[in-house]
């Protein structure tokens, strides 16, 4: 299913409490919409339902990250060895993204 491309930027809708606008769907919906053409508009809806699923996912994935990171941690406490360094600092950027801290 697609979804809005990287980087999003999320901003708080100030005129509705606990809503936020994705300023890039926003744009690629809308204009997409505007057109009068239906594989559009059924392109700008797949778009959408898209987003939600990505939004709906993200806190399952950010548990798994978390999971998954932790499981590196360890390996590298018992072992000594990491495939790839640069993966755990990848996994510790994206859930300190999402607000969460991380283990060292």
């Amino acid at each position: 299913m697609p979804h809005t491309p990287e980087p999003w930027n999320v901003q708080a809708d100030l005129d509705h409490w606990g809503y936020y606008v994705i300023e890039e769907a926003a744009t690629q919906c809308e204009e997409l919409f505007k057109s009068e053409n239906d594989e559009d508009a059924e392109k700008a809806n797949a778009i959408d339902e898209g987003n939600r699923r990505l939004i709906q996912a993200a806190p399952d994935m950010l548990y798994a990250l978390q999971d998954a990171l932790f499981a590196l941690v360890m390996q590298y406490a018992n072992t000594g060895a990491v495939d790839d360094c640069r993966r755990l600092e990848n996994a510790r950027a994206a859930i300190r993204k999402g607000g969460k801290k991380t283990c060292r």
